[in-house]
């Protein structure tokens, strides 16, 4: 499933009134439907000027009772890695690089019935991180297109629900909307550069200024917000 396709099944799950919170459950009814039925949405680095009515879970009570017992806050491995990550993550992919030190969180969650996890790191404009993260209870329902959705998930919910008041300076030239509508069909760079006849380094460029303009760190959340702005249409 490309970008584009699945942005279509999510783009209009936060288009009710209710705010943030209503938002958060309604992403994780969504994510329990694809077999998450945890979530969280929680800032890991945030700024002055950055809202910070961030903070919202749906992880059992007992792990987050494990979790201030224990003081993972400022030990937590998936927090520090989502400082440095630009794109979605699995814990137990995560895990496995980590010392058997710094391994029990993840042994407390699979105590608590979470046997695995994605973690969605969004980068925001002015430098704050905030990771929206599903957990499940089968190892099997992660796979490569369930990761994607995920990912187009957690980016619409936070792009609509963010604040938007730097959005109005955004400006994309008619060949970065270009660029960026093909890389949304699901085509890749070098695919891109051929349909355009321009080079894969050109391509690479204004793909790095898209970025840089959208405060974002890799296609597919480049993709979400461009559309939740309306810089692009699909």
């Amino acid at each position: 499933m490309s970008v584009i396709q699945s942005l279509e099944v999510v783009s209009t799950l936060f288009d009710v009134d209710g705010g943030r919170e209503a938002g958060f459950k309604r992403m994780n009814s969504v994510a329990a439907d694809m077999g998450f039925p945890y979530c969280i949405c929680a800032p890991v680095r945030n700024h002055p000027q950055a809202d910070r009515q961030w903070a919202f879970t749906s992880y059992p009570a007992k792990w987050q009772e494990i979790y201030v017992e224990k003081q993972y806050l400022p030990r937590n491995p998936i927090r520090r890695h989502a400082l440095t990550s630009a794109r979605a993550f699995v814990w137990s992919e995560l895990e496995r690089d980590l010392p058997e030190a710094e391994r029990d969180l993840f042994r407390d969650c699979r105590a608590c019935g979470m046997e695995d996890g994605v973690v969605v790191p969004v980068h925001g404009p002015w430098g704050q991180v905030i990771t929206i993260g599903f957990a499940t209870d089968r190892v099997a329902a992660i796979t490569p297109a369930a990761i994607q959705k995920l990912q187009v998930l957690a980016n619409c919910f936070t792009s609509v629900f963010n604040d938007e008041s730097y959005a109005s300076a955004i400006h994309l030239t008619e060949r970065e909307q270009e660029i960026l509508l093909r890389v949304a069909q699901g085509y890749g760079g070098f695919q891109v550069a051929k349909l355009l006849e321009l080079s894969p380094n050109s391509i690479e460029w204004h793909m790095k200024n898209i970025f840089n303009k959208l405060c974002v760190r890799n296609r597919t959340a480049a993709v979400v917000k461009a559309v939740q702005l309306g810089l692009i249409q699909i």
